[in-house]
């Protein structure tokens, strides 16, 4: 299933990006206490170099977020349940947050991003930057122009550190900038 994933994934790179964007997906496991541990790893490599990889500290600051975020919803509504409130809405908001910040996210977030992006989104939803993990990936599709993305270069200073040599990497590789 993977093998498909992946290709779909270079099969949209912008031509300029092609051979060097790689994406992977790897499961590491070791053995501790007599028992296995695994941690599946989805990653974004450049030239060689790992740009981007998934994170359990995603998880830890989407759940602190997201804890914080129910206090405040319980204050305002003391009769809602915690799972209630856990899983609407106030999820997906905690994962943004987590996401233009640091930029981790947790292999399960991603892998849904990655379906969300391969099946369900168009590219103007992905580029809208309302998720930061589509938003990436839209910028190095090939479906995006050069015009959109003059457009995000002239306003990167909005976008969060992690997203912006995404930007420059397409920039660079359209010849708009110089390096």
């Amino acid at each position: 299933m993977w093998t498909k994933t992946r290709s779909e994934l270079e099969n949209r790179l912008a031509p300029c990006l092609s051979g060097r964007v790689r994406y992977q997906f790897e499961v590491f496991t070791s053995i501790k206490s007599l028992h296995w541990e695994e941690m599946p790893v989805f990653s974004i490599f450049v030239d060689g170099e790992c740009w981007f990889a998934s994170d359990p500290r995603g998880h830890a600051e989407k759940m602190i977020i997201l804890s914080e975020m129910i206090e405040q919803q319980q204050k305002k509504q003391p009769d809602k349940a915690y799972w209630e409130l856990a899983t609407r809405e106030l999820d997906k908001v905690a994962l943004e947050k987590a996401m233009k910040g640091s930029g981790h996210m947790y292999v399960d977030d991603v892998m849904r991003r990655v379906h969300i992006y391969l099946n369900e989104a168009n590219i103007d939803d992905c580029l809208s930057g309302k998720d930061y993990f589509l938003y990436m990936l839209a910028i190095m599709d090939r479906r995006t122009g050069k015009r959109r993305i003059k457009k995000i270069v002239d306003n990167i200073e909005q976008e969060p550190l992690w997203i912006r040599k995404f930007i420059y990497l397409r920039a660079k590789a359209e010849k708009m900038i110089s390096t």
